[in-house]
């Protein structure tokens, strides 16, 4: 039981010293990972309490503690962890778009179909095209929910 304690504690750690850290502006977001990891290790030696044997410990030999610490600190800023550019998003049926050109694709589409519903025009649209703007729409919508 002690040691659920602490593992629930070190997890409480980790969270509280991201958002402390944000409020205190140590961190900000566009920093590179070089930059956060010295400042959590700023942190820890100023306001956490710890003593250098635990800092010594958690930031060399604990193999989770950094990970968790720079994830919380991008989750909390906001930050996503992969450039959405660079993510691939597999649309069903249709093909593999980067998240910029399926954004641009999408919204070119959404347009013309409205230019089109204005203007009466229905030939121009196909049945076809339609399902394939609603695929792209909806990995659209996937991928930006999990990100």
């Amino acid at each position: 039981m002690i040691k659920l304690k602490n593992l629930l504690s070190e997890i409480r750690d980790d969270e509280r010293i991201a958002k402390d850290m944000i409020k205190r502006r140590m961190v900000k977001k566009g920093q590179n990972e070089k930059e956060k990891i010295s400042a959590i290790s700023q942190y820890l030696k100023k306001y956490s309490g710890w003593s250098s044997t635990k800092i010594r410990y958690s930031m060399g030999f604990d193999q989770d503690f950094l990970p968790d610490v720079l994830s919380m600190i991008s989750y909390y800023l906001k930050e996503s962890i992969n450039e959405a550019s660079d993510d691939q998003i597999q649309v069903s049926g249709i093909g593999t778009y980067t998240y910029d050109t399926l954004k641009k694709k999408v919204q070119d589409m959404a347009i013309d179909l409205s230019k089109n519903a204005r203007r009466g025009i229905w030939r121009k649209s196909s049945r076809n095209a339609i399902r394939a703007f609603a695929e792209m729409w909806n990995a659209l919508a996937d991928y930006e929910r999990r990100h």
